[in-house]
């Protein structure tokens, strides 16, 4: 069972939702090797 999200968690909630919507979309659109070099990137 998952516990609820933290302060600190809600801070950044909004922007991993972002980023776990355009993985999905990159995956069924693009294809897995694609959509791993679109979400997978470090941020500087």
């Amino acid at each position: 069972m998952l516990s609820p999200f933290s302060a600190d968690e809600h801070i950044d909630l909004d922007a991993r939702l972002e980023k776990a919507a355009e993985a999905v979309l990159a995956f069924g659109m693009q294809g897995v090797e694609r959509a791993m070099n679109v979400v997978n990137v470090k941020e500087a």
